[in-house]
């Protein structure tokens, strides 16, 4: 009879301890879930407005291209207005690249960083081109990186969801 008591007391503590453990290891996988989702949810956001981001510099060197152009073409003045140190660049600008340069420490894909480090510095380049020619190049070049970026953000956002 004792001995019947101490086997069923160590089943049911045996029972309890595994049941405990099982409890452990849902509540874990639940937090590892919970802690992957929002991790996902931040990368998407993240992405979303890297988009946004590079789009608004995009426009805005194109804008500037544009202005420049205007000028060049005025009147048969054929000239490409110069940048000189110091001069200010488009305040449109300048706001993308920091949205850019922020948002891009909170990217956790190399590729992707390495083509939005790649689209910076070519739209810096094309926003102070000191010639038609090459601005028109670097113009190009920023819009083929732009296709880049977003390409390689429809990507990680489709392995996202």
């Amino acid at each position: 009879m004792i001995l019947g008591g101490l086997l069923t007391g160590a089943v049911s503590l045996w029972q309890a301890q595994l049941i405990t453990r099982r409890e452990r290891e849902a509540r874990q996988a639940l937090r590892e879930q919970e802690r992957k989702d929002r991790r996902d949810a931040f990368q998407r956001e993240t992405l979303l407005a890297m988009q946004d981001a590079v789009e608004d510099a995009r426009q805005s060197v194109n804008r500037e291209y544009e202005r420049k152009l205007a000028i060049w073409n005025e009147e048969d003045r054929h000239y490409w207005e110069q940048r000189e140190p110091g001069d200010p660049l488009p305040k449109s600008w300048n706001d993308a690249d920091a949205r850019i340069t922020k948002l891009w420490a909170r990217v956790f894909d190399g590729d992707l960083e390495s083509t939005v480090s790649d689209f910076q510095m070519a739209s810096g380049e094309a926003i102070t081109a000191q010639t038609q020619d090459g601005a028109f190049d670097d113009v190009n070049h920023v819009g083929r990186l732009a296709h880049e970026v977003n390409s390689r953000i429809g990507v990680l956002l489709d392995d996202l969801f």
